[in-house]
Protein backbone atom coordinates (compact mmCIF):
# COMPACT_ATOMS: atom_id res chain seq x y z
CA UNK A 1 0.00 0.00 0.00
CA UNK A 2 0.87 3.76 -0.52
CA UNK A 3 2.34 5.61 2.52
CA UNK A 4 2.11 9.06 2.16
CA UNK A 5 5.40 10.62 3.97
CA UNK A 6 5.81 13.74 5.58
CA UNK A 7 9.18 15.38 4.43
CA UNK A 8 12.07 14.94 6.49
CA UNK A 9 13.84 18.46 7.73
CA UNK A 10 16.57 18.28 9.70
CA UNK A 11 17.55 22.47 10.60
CA UNK A 12 20.11 24.30 12.87
CA UNK A 13 17.34 25.96 14.60
CA UNK A 14 13.38 26.18 15.35
CA UNK A 15 12.91 29.51 13.16
CA UNK A 16 15.25 27.81 10.12
CA UNK A 17 13.31 24.59 10.10
CA UNK A 18 10.00 26.22 11.12
CA UNK A 19 10.59 28.29 7.63
CA UNK A 20 11.70 25.54 5.42
CA UNK A 21 8.75 23.38 7.06
CA UNK A 22 6.34 26.41 5.84
CA UNK A 23 8.16 26.31 2.20
CA UNK A 24 7.71 22.59 1.58
CA UNK A 25 4.47 21.92 2.86
CA UNK A 26 2.13 23.49 0.10
CA UNK A 27 4.48 21.19 -2.63
CA UNK A 28 3.78 18.04 -0.10
CA UNK A 29 0.50 18.30 0.31
CA UNK A 30 0.18 18.52 -3.88
CA UNK A 31 1.90 15.82 -3.76
CA UNK A 32 -0.09 13.69 -1.62
CA UNK A 33 -3.40 15.09 -2.81
CA UNK A 34 -1.92 13.49 -6.48
CA UNK A 35 -1.42 10.42 -5.26
CA UNK A 36 -4.60 9.73 -3.19
CA UNK A 37 -7.20 11.21 -6.19
CA UNK A 38 -4.48 8.38 -8.11
CA UNK A 39 -5.49 5.63 -5.89
CA UNK A 40 -9.08 6.29 -5.59
CA UNK A 41 -10.97 3.99 -7.21
CA UNK A 42 -14.32 5.91 -8.13
CA UNK A 43 -12.69 8.78 -9.26
CA UNK A 44 -13.23 8.74 -13.34
CA UNK A 45 -10.44 6.80 -14.88
CA UNK A 46 -8.98 10.13 -17.12
CA UNK A 47 -8.56 11.78 -13.40
CA UNK A 48 -7.18 8.91 -11.96
CA UNK A 49 -4.05 8.66 -14.89
CA UNK A 50 -4.19 12.61 -14.54
CA UNK A 51 -2.97 12.30 -10.97
CA UNK A 52 -0.87 9.39 -11.36
CA UNK A 53 1.12 10.98 -14.06
CA UNK A 54 2.12 13.92 -11.47
CA UNK A 55 2.48 11.54 -8.77
CA UNK A 56 5.11 9.22 -10.46
CA UNK A 57 6.63 12.02 -11.53
CA UNK A 58 7.41 13.39 -7.59
CA UNK A 59 7.13 9.95 -5.97
CA UNK A 60 11.20 8.01 -5.39
CA UNK A 61 9.74 5.38 -2.71
CA UNK A 62 9.69 2.19 -4.69
CA UNK A 63 6.87 0.62 -3.26
CA UNK A 64 4.94 3.28 -3.65
CA UNK A 65 5.49 3.56 -7.29
CA UNK A 66 4.70 0.26 -7.66
CA UNK A 67 1.17 1.25 -5.95
CA UNK A 68 0.93 4.24 -7.94
CA UNK A 69 2.08 2.27 -11.92
CA UNK A 70 -0.57 -0.14 -10.30
CA UNK A 71 -3.57 2.33 -10.06
CA UNK A 72 -2.49 3.96 -13.45
CA UNK A 73 -2.17 0.47 -15.22
CA UNK A 74 -6.09 -0.53 -13.84
CA UNK A 75 -7.15 3.17 -15.55
CA UNK A 76 -5.62 2.33 -18.55
CA UNK A 77 -6.96 -0.84 -18.81
CA UNK A 78 -10.42 0.68 -17.83
CA UNK A 79 -10.14 3.26 -20.54
CA UNK A 80 -9.46 0.27 -23.25
CA UNK A 81 -5.71 1.67 -23.73
CA UNK A 82 -4.83 -1.98 -23.14
CA UNK A 83 -1.17 -0.80 -24.06
CA UNK A 84 -0.75 1.13 -21.94
CA UNK A 85 -2.14 -0.51 -19.25
CA UNK A 86 0.57 -3.11 -20.53
CA UNK A 87 3.39 -0.85 -20.05
CA UNK A 88 2.34 0.34 -16.70
CA UNK A 89 2.11 -3.20 -15.15
CA UNK A 90 5.68 -3.68 -17.18
CA UNK A 91 7.07 -0.99 -14.68
CA UNK A 92 5.51 -2.74 -11.71
CA UNK A 93 7.53 -5.71 -12.23
CA UNK A 94 10.58 -3.75 -13.29
CA UNK A 95 10.31 -3.14 -9.68
CA UNK A 96 9.01 -5.93 -8.16
CA UNK A 97 9.42 -9.06 -10.59
CA UNK A 98 7.11 -11.54 -8.95
CA UNK A 99 3.84 -8.91 -8.48
CA UNK A 100 1.27 -11.26 -8.19
CA UNK A 101 -1.60 -8.40 -9.53
CA UNK A 102 1.04 -6.85 -12.15
CA UNK A 103 1.45 -10.60 -13.46
CA UNK A 104 -2.28 -11.77 -13.14
CA UNK A 105 -3.62 -8.75 -15.14
CA UNK A 106 -1.33 -8.88 -17.98
CA UNK A 107 -2.18 -12.44 -18.61
CA UNK A 108 -5.54 -11.58 -18.74
CA UNK A 109 -4.96 -8.52 -21.43
CA UNK A 110 -3.33 -11.18 -23.51
CA UNK A 111 -6.12 -13.78 -22.99
CA UNK A 112 -8.66 -10.64 -24.04
CA UNK A 113 -6.01 -9.81 -27.07
CA UNK A 114 -6.10 -13.69 -28.13
CA UNK A 115 -2.44 -13.79 -27.36
CA UNK A 116 -2.59 -17.01 -25.19
CA UNK A 117 1.84 -17.95 -25.21
CA UNK A 118 1.82 -14.47 -24.27
CA UNK A 119 -0.81 -14.83 -21.47
CA UNK A 120 0.12 -18.21 -20.64
CA UNK A 121 3.48 -17.28 -20.19
CA UNK A 122 2.90 -14.46 -17.61
CA UNK A 123 0.49 -16.88 -15.88
CA UNK A 124 3.28 -19.31 -15.70
CA UNK A 125 5.33 -16.41 -14.29
CA UNK A 126 2.65 -16.32 -11.56
CA UNK A 127 2.70 -19.81 -10.78
CA UNK A 128 7.00 -19.79 -10.31
CA UNK A 129 6.41 -16.93 -8.10
CA UNK A 130 3.07 -17.66 -6.15
CA UNK A 131 3.02 -21.68 -6.08
CA UNK A 132 0.59 -21.85 -3.60
CA UNK A 133 -2.21 -19.24 -5.98
CA UNK A 134 -4.81 -21.38 -6.87
CA UNK A 135 -6.43 -18.57 -8.96
CA UNK A 136 -2.93 -18.29 -11.32
CA UNK A 137 -3.20 -22.07 -12.11
CA UNK A 138 -7.41 -21.20 -12.15
CA UNK A 139 -6.35 -18.68 -14.98
CA UNK A 140 -3.78 -20.63 -16.68
CA UNK A 141 -6.17 -23.91 -17.05
CA UNK A 142 -8.41 -21.24 -18.61
CA UNK A 143 -6.09 -20.50 -21.49
CA UNK A 144 -4.88 -24.13 -21.82
CA UNK A 145 -8.75 -24.24 -22.35
CA UNK A 146 -8.75 -21.94 -25.31
CA UNK A 147 -6.31 -23.16 -26.56
CA UNK A 148 -8.15 -26.55 -27.27
CA UNK A 149 -5.66 -28.08 -24.72
CA UNK A 150 -8.11 -30.07 -21.97
CA UNK A 151 -5.85 -32.09 -20.25
CA UNK A 152 -3.45 -29.43 -19.22
CA UNK A 153 -6.04 -27.19 -18.37
CA UNK A 154 -7.35 -30.25 -15.80
CA UNK A 155 -3.90 -30.52 -14.40
CA UNK A 156 -3.69 -26.53 -13.61
CA UNK A 157 -7.67 -26.77 -12.16
CA UNK A 158 -7.14 -29.95 -10.07
CA UNK A 159 -4.20 -27.75 -8.98
CA UNK A 160 -6.36 -25.13 -8.49
CA UNK A 161 -8.71 -27.05 -6.55
CA UNK A 162 -6.29 -29.04 -4.82
CA UNK A 163 -4.94 -25.37 -2.94
CA UNK A 164 -8.33 -24.00 -2.44
CA UNK A 165 -11.42 -26.15 -3.24
CA UNK A 166 -13.63 -23.92 -1.64
CA UNK A 167 -14.10 -21.69 -5.23
CA UNK A 168 -17.41 -22.74 -6.67
CA UNK A 169 -15.94 -21.21 -10.33
CA UNK A 170 -12.70 -23.71 -9.74
CA UNK A 171 -15.09 -26.69 -9.65
CA UNK A 172 -17.08 -24.91 -12.49
CA UNK A 173 -13.91 -24.61 -15.01
CA UNK A 174 -12.93 -28.36 -14.02
CA UNK A 175 -16.23 -29.39 -15.47
CA UNK A 176 -15.51 -27.58 -18.49
CA UNK A 177 -12.59 -29.39 -19.05
CA UNK A 178 -13.92 -32.56 -18.68
CA UNK A 179 -17.02 -31.55 -20.73
CA UNK A 180 -14.38 -30.63 -23.50
CA UNK A 181 -13.08 -34.45 -23.27
CA UNK A 182 -16.51 -35.60 -23.43
CA UNK A 183 -16.09 -37.43 -20.40
CA UNK A 184 -19.51 -36.06 -19.49
CA UNK A 185 -20.53 -38.10 -16.28
CA UNK A 186 -17.57 -36.49 -14.37
CA UNK A 187 -18.56 -32.75 -15.81
CA UNK A 188 -21.39 -33.23 -14.51
CA UNK A 189 -19.87 -34.37 -10.98
CA UNK A 190 -17.53 -31.06 -11.04
CA UNK A 191 -20.71 -28.63 -11.82
CA UNK A 192 -22.28 -30.90 -8.81
CA UNK A 193 -20.05 -29.35 -6.73
CA UNK A 194 -19.67 -26.13 -8.00
CA UNK A 195 -23.63 -25.60 -7.54
CA UNK A 196 -23.09 -27.33 -3.97
CA UNK A 197 -20.67 -24.50 -3.10
CA UNK A 198 -22.78 -21.87 -4.82
CA UNK A 199 -26.38 -22.62 -5.48
CA UNK A 200 -26.86 -19.54 -7.43
CA UNK A 201 -24.14 -20.16 -9.95
CA UNK A 202 -26.24 -19.83 -12.99
CA UNK A 203 -23.80 -19.96 -15.30
CA UNK A 204 -22.78 -23.45 -13.74
CA UNK A 205 -26.32 -24.66 -14.28
CA UNK A 206 -25.97 -24.21 -17.85
CA UNK A 207 -22.68 -26.15 -18.38
CA UNK A 208 -24.35 -28.60 -16.25
CA UNK A 209 -27.44 -28.66 -18.64
CA UNK A 210 -25.05 -29.04 -21.31
CA UNK A 211 -23.63 -31.70 -20.10
CA UNK A 212 -27.12 -33.44 -19.92
CA UNK A 213 -27.94 -32.37 -23.24
CA UNK A 214 -25.02 -34.14 -24.88
CA UNK A 215 -25.32 -37.50 -23.01
CA UNK A 216 -28.46 -37.66 -23.95
CA UNK A 217 -30.73 -36.23 -20.54
CA UNK A 218 -32.34 -33.71 -22.46
CA UNK A 219 -34.97 -33.31 -19.17
CA UNK A 220 -32.97 -32.55 -16.81
CA UNK A 221 -30.79 -30.57 -19.19
CA UNK A 222 -34.03 -28.34 -19.46
CA UNK A 223 -34.37 -28.25 -16.45
CA UNK A 224 -30.68 -26.77 -15.48
CA UNK A 225 -31.47 -24.03 -18.18
CA UNK A 226 -34.76 -23.32 -16.71
CA UNK A 227 -33.47 -22.90 -13.83
CA UNK A 228 -30.60 -20.91 -14.54
CA UNK A 229 -32.82 -18.28 -16.12
CA UNK A 230 -34.63 -18.26 -12.70
CA UNK A 231 -31.59 -17.57 -11.19
CA UNK A 232 -30.60 -14.85 -13.71
CA UNK A 233 -33.61 -13.73 -16.35
CA UNK A 234 -30.50 -11.92 -18.17
CA UNK A 235 -28.23 -15.18 -18.55
CA UNK A 236 -28.11 -14.78 -23.00
CA UNK A 237 -26.04 -18.73 -23.07
CA UNK A 238 -29.23 -20.24 -20.78
CA UNK A 239 -31.99 -18.87 -23.29
CA UNK A 240 -29.12 -19.98 -25.84
CA UNK A 241 -28.61 -23.34 -24.96
CA UNK A 242 -32.13 -24.72 -23.85
CA UNK A 243 -33.27 -23.13 -27.41
CA UNK A 244 -30.86 -25.32 -28.77
CA UNK A 245 -32.11 -28.37 -26.54
CA UNK A 246 -35.83 -27.46 -27.59
CA UNK A 247 -34.99 -27.25 -31.41
CA UNK A 248 -33.29 -31.50 -31.29
CA UNK A 249 -36.63 -32.45 -29.31
CA UNK A 250 -38.35 -30.38 -32.37
CA UNK A 251 -39.79 -27.70 -30.24
CA UNK A 252 -39.01 -25.16 -32.83
CA UNK A 253 -41.51 -22.20 -32.01
CA UNK A 254 -39.99 -22.44 -28.72
CA UNK A 255 -36.45 -22.79 -29.40
CA UNK A 256 -37.22 -19.28 -31.97
CA UNK A 257 -38.41 -17.67 -28.94
CA UNK A 258 -35.46 -18.80 -26.80
CA UNK A 259 -32.71 -17.74 -29.36
CA UNK A 260 -34.69 -14.13 -29.72
CA UNK A 261 -34.86 -13.84 -26.16
CA UNK A 262 -31.05 -14.75 -26.16
CA UNK A 263 -30.50 -12.20 -28.74
CA UNK A 264 -32.23 -9.38 -26.50
CA UNK A 265 -29.96 -10.34 -23.49
CA UNK A 266 -26.81 -10.24 -25.69
CA UNK A 267 -27.12 -8.62 -28.93
CA UNK A 268 -23.49 -9.48 -29.96
CA UNK A 269 -24.00 -12.99 -29.46
CA UNK A 270 -23.24 -14.79 -32.81
CA UNK A 271 -24.18 -18.11 -31.78
CA UNK A 272 -27.88 -17.45 -31.14
CA UNK A 273 -28.14 -15.69 -34.64
CA UNK A 274 -26.19 -18.68 -36.31
CA UNK A 275 -28.75 -21.15 -34.20
CA UNK A 276 -31.75 -19.12 -35.39
CA UNK A 277 -30.48 -19.29 -38.83
CA UNK A 278 -29.87 -23.03 -38.57
CA UNK A 279 -33.42 -22.86 -37.33
CA UNK A 280 -34.80 -20.98 -40.05
CA UNK A 281 -32.57 -22.95 -42.34
CA UNK A 282 -34.15 -26.39 -41.76
CA UNK A 283 -37.80 -24.62 -41.55
CA UNK A 284 -37.18 -23.73 -45.41
CA UNK A 285 -37.05 -19.96 -45.15
CA UNK A 286 -34.06 -19.51 -46.86
CA UNK A 287 -34.00 -15.60 -46.95
CA UNK A 288 -34.21 -15.03 -43.36
CA UNK A 289 -31.57 -17.58 -42.57
CA UNK A 290 -28.87 -15.57 -44.92
CA UNK A 291 -29.92 -12.59 -42.96
CA UNK A 292 -29.14 -14.17 -39.41
CA UNK A 293 -26.13 -15.86 -40.59
CA UNK A 294 -24.71 -12.75 -42.27
CA UNK A 295 -25.82 -10.63 -39.34
CA UNK A 296 -23.63 -13.37 -37.24
CA UNK A 297 -20.71 -12.78 -39.75
CA UNK A 298 -20.40 -8.99 -38.83
CA UNK A 299 -20.41 -10.06 -35.10
CA UNK A 300 -17.64 -12.94 -35.97
CA UNK A 301 -16.16 -12.46 -39.49
CA UNK A 302 -13.52 -15.08 -38.93
CA UNK A 303 -16.53 -17.95 -37.94
CA UNK A 304 -16.00 -20.56 -40.74
CA UNK A 305 -18.59 -22.17 -39.74
CA UNK A 306 -20.99 -19.28 -40.60
CA UNK A 307 -19.71 -18.65 -44.23
CA UNK A 308 -20.56 -22.45 -44.78
CA UNK A 309 -23.84 -22.11 -43.02
CA UNK A 310 -24.99 -19.10 -45.06
CA UNK A 311 -23.40 -20.76 -48.32
CA UNK A 312 -25.63 -23.80 -47.52
CA UNK A 313 -28.70 -21.38 -47.43
CA UNK A 314 -27.25 -19.45 -50.76
CA UNK A 315 -27.31 -23.10 -52.44
CA UNK A 316 -30.62 -23.58 -51.10
CA UNK A 317 -31.79 -20.65 -53.04
CA UNK A 318 -30.09 -21.48 -56.00
CA UNK A 319 -27.71 -19.22 -55.68
CA UNK A 320 -24.41 -20.96 -56.85
CA UNK A 321 -22.63 -18.34 -57.00
CA UNK A 322 -22.59 -16.78 -53.43
CA UNK A 323 -22.72 -19.89 -52.44
CA UNK A 324 -19.55 -20.91 -53.75
CA UNK A 325 -18.27 -17.60 -52.60
CA UNK A 326 -19.20 -18.56 -48.95
CA UNK A 327 -17.21 -21.68 -49.06
CA UNK A 328 -14.33 -20.89 -50.17
CA UNK A 329 -14.13 -18.24 -47.13
CA UNK A 330 -14.18 -20.61 -44.55
CA UNK A 331 -11.69 -22.30 -46.61
CA UNK A 332 -9.35 -19.64 -46.32
CA UNK A 333 -10.06 -18.86 -42.58
CA UNK A 334 -8.92 -23.11 -41.87
CA UNK A 335 -7.62 -24.60 -44.57
CA UNK A 336 -8.57 -27.73 -42.21
CA UNK A 337 -12.50 -27.30 -42.01
CA UNK A 338 -13.52 -30.48 -44.10
CA UNK A 339 -17.18 -29.66 -44.17
CA UNK A 340 -16.08 -26.40 -46.32
CA UNK A 341 -14.20 -28.13 -49.29
CA UNK A 342 -17.60 -31.01 -49.19
CA UNK A 343 -20.13 -28.41 -49.88
CA UNK A 344 -18.14 -26.36 -51.83
CA UNK A 345 -17.98 -30.07 -53.94
CA UNK A 346 -21.70 -30.25 -53.89
CA UNK A 347 -22.25 -26.99 -55.17
CA UNK A 348 -20.07 -27.21 -58.35
CA UNK A 349 -21.37 -30.63 -59.32
CA UNK A 350 -25.00 -29.08 -58.85
CA UNK A 351 -23.04 -26.75 -61.48
CA UNK A 352 -22.05 -29.57 -63.68
CA UNK A 353 -18.56 -28.85 -62.96
CA UNK A 354 -17.75 -32.28 -62.16
CA UNK A 355 -13.69 -32.37 -61.97
CA UNK A 356 -13.43 -28.95 -59.76
CA UNK A 357 -16.47 -31.21 -57.74
CA UNK A 358 -13.88 -34.54 -57.60
CA UNK A 359 -11.14 -31.89 -56.83
CA UNK A 360 -13.11 -31.03 -53.47
CA UNK A 361 -14.27 -34.22 -52.57
CA UNK A 362 -10.62 -35.09 -52.61
CA UNK A 363 -9.60 -32.69 -50.30
CA UNK A 364 -12.39 -33.15 -47.81
CA UNK A 365 -11.66 -37.12 -47.26
CA UNK A 366 -8.25 -36.22 -46.72
CA UNK A 367 -8.81 -33.80 -44.02
CA UNK A 368 -11.92 -36.55 -43.19
CA UNK A 369 -11.47 -40.22 -44.67
CA UNK A 370 -13.57 -41.21 -42.26
CA UNK A 371 -17.47 -39.48 -43.56
CA UNK A 372 -18.83 -41.74 -45.72
CA UNK A 373 -21.18 -39.29 -47.58
CA UNK A 374 -18.08 -37.72 -48.67
CA UNK A 375 -17.08 -41.06 -50.63
CA UNK A 376 -21.00 -41.79 -51.51
CA UNK A 377 -21.24 -37.62 -53.18
CA UNK A 378 -17.75 -38.46 -54.79
CA UNK A 379 -18.85 -41.64 -56.13
CA UNK A 380 -22.04 -39.59 -57.78
CA UNK A 381 -19.86 -37.19 -59.43
CA UNK A 382 -17.93 -40.10 -60.89
CA UNK A 383 -21.25 -41.76 -62.14
CA UNK A 384 -22.50 -38.27 -63.82
CA UNK A 385 -18.80 -38.64 -65.36
CA UNK A 386 -19.68 -42.22 -66.71
CA UNK A 387 -16.57 -43.69 -64.72
CA UNK A 388 -18.54 -45.96 -62.97
CA UNK A 389 -16.00 -48.56 -61.98
CA UNK A 390 -14.76 -45.24 -59.83
CA UNK A 391 -18.26 -44.83 -58.92
CA UNK A 392 -18.47 -48.42 -57.53
CA UNK A 393 -14.84 -48.17 -55.61
CA UNK A 394 -16.53 -45.33 -54.00
CA UNK A 395 -19.53 -46.70 -52.77
CA UNK A 396 -18.04 -49.86 -51.45
CA UNK A 397 -15.83 -47.07 -49.38
CA UNK A 398 -18.80 -45.75 -47.93
CA UNK A 399 -20.52 -49.13 -47.38
CA UNK A 400 -17.38 -50.36 -45.23
CA UNK A 401 -17.64 -47.01 -43.17
CA UNK A 402 -21.41 -47.01 -42.84
CA UNK A 403 -23.07 -50.52 -43.40
CA UNK A 404 -26.80 -48.97 -42.91
CA UNK A 405 -25.75 -46.25 -45.58
CA UNK A 406 -29.20 -47.00 -47.63
CA UNK A 407 -28.17 -43.74 -50.13
CA UNK A 408 -24.79 -45.94 -50.60
CA UNK A 409 -26.34 -49.05 -51.82
CA UNK A 410 -29.20 -47.42 -53.98
CA UNK A 411 -26.24 -45.01 -55.46
CA UNK A 412 -24.34 -48.57 -56.18
CA UNK A 413 -27.20 -50.09 -58.21
CA UNK A 414 -27.47 -47.22 -60.41
CA UNK A 415 -23.90 -47.70 -61.07
CA UNK A 416 -24.56 -51.16 -61.48
CA UNK A 417 -27.50 -50.71 -63.49
CA UNK A 418 -25.76 -47.95 -65.98
CA UNK A 419 -23.17 -50.89 -66.44
CA UNK A 420 -26.05 -53.54 -67.25
CA UNK A 421 -25.19 -55.87 -64.05
CA UNK A 422 -28.86 -56.08 -63.56
CA UNK A 423 -28.47 -58.79 -60.66
CA UNK A 424 -26.03 -56.46 -58.87
CA UNK A 425 -28.09 -53.53 -59.24
CA UNK A 426 -31.88 -55.29 -58.29
CA UNK A 427 -29.48 -56.95 -54.81
CA UNK A 428 -28.51 -53.30 -54.05
CA UNK A 429 -31.51 -51.62 -54.86
CA UNK A 430 -33.34 -54.74 -52.17
CA UNK A 431 -30.70 -53.80 -49.67
CA UNK A 432 -32.15 -50.26 -49.59
CA UNK A 433 -35.41 -50.75 -49.58
CA UNK A 434 -34.95 -53.13 -46.35
CA UNK A 435 -32.99 -50.32 -44.32
CA UNK A 436 -35.62 -47.60 -46.15
CA UNK A 437 -38.89 -49.63 -46.98
CA UNK A 438 -40.83 -45.74 -46.44
CA UNK A 439 -38.81 -44.42 -49.18
CA UNK A 440 -40.09 -43.98 -52.72
CA UNK A 441 -36.68 -43.77 -54.79
CA UNK A 442 -35.21 -47.54 -53.86
CA UNK A 443 -38.20 -48.67 -55.11
CA UNK A 444 -38.66 -46.96 -58.09
CA UNK A 445 -35.28 -47.99 -59.21
CA UNK A 446 -35.60 -51.83 -58.20
CA UNK A 447 -38.42 -51.65 -60.37
CA UNK A 448 -36.76 -49.88 -63.63
CA UNK A 449 -33.92 -52.94 -62.88
CA UNK A 450 -36.14 -55.35 -62.92
CA UNK A 451 -38.03 -54.31 -66.24
CA UNK A 452 -34.64 -53.78 -68.11
CA UNK A 453 -33.93 -57.34 -66.71
CA UNK A 454 -36.47 -58.79 -68.79
CA UNK A 455 -38.97 -59.17 -65.52
CA UNK A 456 -41.21 -56.83 -65.90
CA UNK A 457 -43.99 -58.72 -63.90
CA UNK A 458 -41.79 -58.57 -60.66
CA UNK A 459 -41.27 -55.01 -61.31
CA UNK A 460 -45.09 -54.01 -60.39
CA UNK A 461 -45.37 -54.27 -57.09
CA UNK A 462 -42.29 -52.27 -56.43
CA UNK A 463 -43.53 -49.24 -59.06
CA UNK A 464 -47.35 -49.58 -57.82
CA UNK A 465 -45.60 -49.30 -53.92
CA UNK A 466 -43.31 -46.88 -54.93
CA UNK A 467 -46.12 -44.56 -56.81
CA UNK A 468 -48.18 -45.18 -53.41
CA UNK A 469 -45.24 -43.61 -51.26
CA UNK A 470 -44.77 -40.51 -53.67
CA UNK A 471 -47.92 -40.00 -55.77
CA UNK A 472 -46.36 -36.52 -57.69
CA UNK A 473 -43.60 -38.50 -59.36
CA UNK A 474 -43.59 -38.30 -62.61
CA UNK A 475 -40.74 -40.50 -63.50
CA UNK A 476 -42.77 -43.29 -61.68
CA UNK A 477 -45.51 -42.88 -63.83
CA UNK A 478 -43.95 -43.07 -66.62
CA UNK A 479 -41.88 -45.88 -65.79
CA UNK A 480 -45.17 -47.43 -64.66
CA UNK A 481 -46.44 -46.62 -68.43
CA UNK A 482 -43.44 -48.58 -69.26
CA UNK A 483 -43.71 -52.03 -67.98
CA UNK A 484 -47.97 -51.68 -68.46
CA UNK A 485 -46.61 -51.08 -72.31
CA UNK A 486 -43.99 -53.93 -72.13
CA UNK A 487 -46.81 -56.14 -70.15
CA UNK A 488 -48.99 -55.60 -73.22
CA UNK A 489 -51.71 -53.30 -71.40
CA UNK A 490 -52.09 -50.39 -73.36
CA UNK A 491 -54.91 -48.62 -71.73
CA UNK A 492 -53.05 -48.58 -68.18
CA UNK A 493 -49.87 -47.37 -70.11
CA UNK A 494 -51.56 -44.97 -71.73
CA UNK A 495 -53.11 -43.40 -68.26
CA UNK A 496 -49.56 -43.53 -66.86
CA UNK A 497 -47.92 -41.77 -69.35
CA UNK A 498 -50.90 -39.10 -69.43
CA UNK A 499 -50.66 -38.81 -65.63
CA UNK A 500 -46.64 -38.13 -65.88
CA UNK A 501 -47.05 -35.41 -68.30
CA UNK A 502 -49.78 -33.60 -66.45
CA UNK A 503 -47.47 -33.82 -63.53
CA UNK A 504 -43.84 -32.95 -65.65
CA UNK A 505 -45.26 -31.41 -69.30
CA UNK A 506 -41.99 -31.34 -70.41
CA UNK A 507 -40.89 -35.16 -69.76
CA UNK A 508 -39.93 -36.67 -73.08
CA UNK A 509 -40.17 -40.52 -72.01
CA UNK A 510 -43.91 -40.34 -71.82
CA UNK A 511 -44.69 -38.08 -74.86
CA UNK A 512 -43.04 -40.71 -76.49
CA UNK A 513 -44.84 -43.79 -75.08
CA UNK A 514 -47.62 -41.94 -76.18
CA UNK A 515 -46.94 -41.43 -80.07
CA UNK A 516 -45.66 -45.12 -79.69
CA UNK A 517 -48.90 -46.54 -78.80
CA UNK A 518 -50.87 -43.74 -81.30
CA UNK A 519 -52.67 -41.76 -78.24
CA UNK A 520 -52.89 -37.84 -77.22
CA UNK A 521 -51.49 -36.30 -74.72
CA UNK A 522 -55.30 -35.19 -72.88
CA UNK A 523 -55.51 -31.00 -72.73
Amino acid sequence: MLRLRPPLLVCAAWLLCGLAAFVASPLAAQEASDAKRCLETSAPADKRIEACNAAIKAEKNKQELIGLYLARGNAQREKGRVDAALDDYAQVLRLDGGHLEALTKRGLIYADKGERERAIAEFERAVRAHPKDAASYNYRGSIWRDRAAPDRALADFDKAIQLDGSVAAYHNNRGLALYDKKDYARAIASFDQAIRLDAKYARAFVNRGNAYDDSGDRTRALADYTEAIKLDPSEAFAYLNRGIALRRQGESDKALADFELAMKHDPQLAQAREERGLLLYHKGDYGRAIVDFTDAIRINPNSAALHNNRGNAHDEKGDRGRALADYNQPIRLDPKYAAAYYNRAMALRKRGDLERAIASFDEAIKLDAKNAAYYNNRGNAFAEQGNYDRAVADFNEALKLDADYFQAYNNRGNAYLEKKEYDRAIADYAKAVELAPENALPLFNRASALHFAGRSKDALPDINKSIELDSKSAPAFSARGLIYEKLGEKDKAIADFRRAISLAPNLKEPADGLIRLGARPRR
